[in-house]
Order: C-alpha cells, then sequence, then structure tokens
C-alpha cells in the first residue's frame, strides 16, 4: 500500500527547507515515510522513516497535519521501480535485461523511455 499527502504548511527538517508533501509505504517488512520538498511526481524523497506499522506511522504523519481526508492512495509499486517516487521509475536496463545504475527510464503511455532527474 501506499499513499500521499500534499502539505497544507510547509515546514522545515533539519537542513532541509519547505517539505511540502508527505507518502507512506506499507511492506511486508514495516512501513516507510518519506518526505519530499516537491510535489512533482517524479522526484524522489529527501528523508525517510522507517515504522514498525501503519498505526504508528500515521501517527507520525499527524505531527505535519496530515488527516485521514488529505491521503491519495496510490497503486502498488511495479517490480524493479522506485517505491518511494510516485510515477514509475526505474534504472534502464542493458540488452540482457540488467539495470545500469547510472541511467533511468520512466513508464509513459505504457512505454518504458529514457528519463534524467533534474
Amino acid at each position: 500500500m501506499r499513499k500521499y499527502a500534499i502539505l497544507k504548511e510547509p515546514f522545515s527538517l533539519g537542513k532541509y527547507e519547505d517539505c511540502v508533501k508527505v507518502m507512506i509505504h506499507e511492506t511486508e517488512f514495516g512501513v516507510y515515510v518519506y518526505l519530499y520538498t516537491t510535489t512533482d511526481e517524479y522526484q524522489g524523497n529527501i528523508f525517510d522513516e522507517w515504522y514498525e506499522n501503519l498505526e504508528i506511522a500515521e501517527k507520525y504523519t499527524e505531527e505535519y497535519g496530515v488527516i485521514e481526508t488529505d491521503w491519495i492512495e496510490l497503486p502498488d509499486s511495479l517490480p524493479d521501480v522506485f517505491p518511494n517516487i510516485i510515477a514509475p521509475v526505474r534504472w534502464k536496463h542493458d540488452e540482457n535485461g540488467e539495470p545500469n545504475k547510472n541511467e533511468y527510464e520512466a513508464l509513459v503511455d505504457g512505454v518504458w523511455v529514457d528519463f534524467t532527474f533534474d
């Protein structure tokens, strides 16, 4: 399960200014909470925390003003994509299907296309 919320009031977290989005990602190993300084669906998080269960993770996000109706549900991640990025982005694969960890691709209209982070 993945869901995210746009924060009503940005906040600073240490050296990170203007955190504006939070995502919860529940896995079989626990729950991750990701914080972002952009609402862009193609950008990764700047900070993350791990919690034992969803209840504790949701309680943590309440500190940032997130309420139940703020959450936007997301589909589960596809295999090999980065779960902390809303849009499906992965390492580019070579002709043998092996990931090249220096290049990326995004799934756009059902096709993997070259992608670079801004």
